[in-house]
């Protein structure tokens, strides 16, 4: 990540989120990255009303447990096959999640293959996608 998607994350993200807590305020805590304590950055979350801390370094595997360990790369690569498996089943006919609703249908290749990118998922799906591949970490991770 660089400056300008950090400012624009904030821009599109945090500053939304913000919009409706101007009496309460937010706060944010963020690890010592780079581009976390760029003043450019510091200051436009300040300007949403946020107080700012940083997790100082050697801290994050206290604080930040999923960013340690293999938990958060498993859980990326998991979330992966299910959105590849996804694109599979509908390039072959088949909707994974039709709509909000809808009732979950499996179809297509059942893995291998090319993966088709056409298809863009719902908010359900991906939802979906998100439990089935936390259902896939170990209990002992």
């Amino acid at each position: 990540m660089d400056k300008s998607v950090f400012l624009e994350w904030i821009e599109l993200v945090w500053k939304p989120f913000c919009r409706d807590k101007v009496q309460s305020g937010t706060y944010i805590l963020m690890d010592e990255f780079s581009v976390h304590m760029m003043t450019d950055c510091t200051d436009r979350l300040r300007e949403c009303g946020t107080k700012i801390d940083f997790i100082m370094g050697g801290y994050n595997d206290k604080l930040q447990v999923l960013d340690v360990g293999n938990i958060t790369d498993m859980f990326k690569d998991f979330v992966k096959e299910e959105f590849d498996e996804f694109q599979r089943s509908s390039s072959n006919g088949a909707s994974s999640v039709a709509g909000e609703g809808s009732t979950v249908t499996s179809g297509g290749s059942g893995g291998g293959g090319p993966v088709s990118r056409d298809k863009k998922p719902t908010r359900c799906d991906i939802a979906k996608f998100v439990s089935d591949a936390w259902k896939k970490i170990p209990s002992d991770s």
